[in-house]
């Protein structure tokens, strides 16, 4: 696969520990078609030095790549190409992923240092790339090669932030510290464990909170008044998403919403995600 054609997009991992990120990302690997390959990756970010230490230490981060190539249609008939002539019609686009997990705020007797990691792994990277330009570019020309020059920076799409139960107090300060420089997607976690009302009952006070605490996610183009009726009116298909990672008999995932995000993140609404990443960084600026 050219990598080159495909769309670059990275995600980020969020939450505490064992809310299921790494099963996570296995589960949705094999919800796509035509991956060519499939790689652990580590990422390095430098940390700010300070007097206590004598060499800059680095952020260790592991991380999954996902190559994916075009899937095409196979099926043209005579009559649409009678010489056998036109490409096959791609059906699903290449898709070039990489996820990076973050380490869960439990797994240190200090939370604040995994905020900390987090807060110095965006501006790392929200630094990297705007300091190459000069401070005059213009914001379209600076939004152009974001978009068109996904491959050339690491940037991340999205923040896929797994919420298990409950928004905690952490979890809200966590969010309000990244909303405003990241793509904010809440996942609530293991949702096999819980009831259908009990799941509906956690997306609206999920959501009431979120807005209560000025904590703004990512909607795919929609306004947080459309989001909320979906939710009032119990229709699946937006955030907070309900994802399980666990399956029935037949192979189905129980109680998930993965489908409907893998669709709008990778595929039907990329562009949404893209533009609005794009935007953050320009504020940022």
């Amino acid at each position: 696969m050219d990598s080159a054609s495909a769309v670059s997009l990275r995600f980020l991992l969020l939450g505490d520990v064992g809310v299921g990120k790494s099963t996570f990302i296995n589960i949705l690997a094999s919800t796509l078609k035509a991956v060519h390959t499939t790689e652990s990756v580590e990422e390095f970010i430098p940390i700010p030095i300070t007097s206590a230490v004598t060499a800059p230490p680095a952020i260790r981060l592991p991380g999954v790549h996902i190559a994916a190539g075009p899937v095409h249609q196979q099926d043209n008939t005579p009559l649409d190409d009678p010489l056998g002539l036109l490409p096959p019609k791609v059906t699903t686009p290449a898709r070039d992923l990489t996820f990076i997990t973050l380490p869960g705020y439990s797994s240190t007797i200090n939370p604040s240092t995994i905020l900390s990691m987090t807060d110095d792994y965006l501006n790392h990277h929200l630094h990297s790339v705007t300091s190459i330009f000069a401070p005059t570019i213009s914001s379209s020309q600076l939004a152009w090669f974001l978009i068109a020059g996904s491959h050339a920076h690491s940037l991340p799409s999205c923040a896929f932030y797994f919420v298990l139960y409950e928004l905690k107090p952490i979890d809200i300060l966590y969010m309000k510290m990244i909303h405003e420089r990241v793509n904010l997607i809440p996942i609530i976690a293991k949702a096999d464990t819980l009831s259908v009302n009990e799941l509906w009952v956690l997306k609206k006070r999920m959501l009431r909170q979120l807005k209560l605490n000025g904590i703004r996610i990512h909607t795919f183009g929609s306004d947080m008044e459309t989001i909320e009726t979906m939710t009032q009116q119990r229709q699946w298909g937006a955030p907070p998403f309900v994802v399980s990672t666990r399956q029935d008999n037949e192979g189905q995932l129980l109680k998930s919403e993965l489908k409907q995000l893998v669709d709008l993140c990778l595929y039907e609404r990329v562009r949404h995600l893209q533009e609005d990443a794009t935007r953050k960084v320009i504020d940022w600026r």
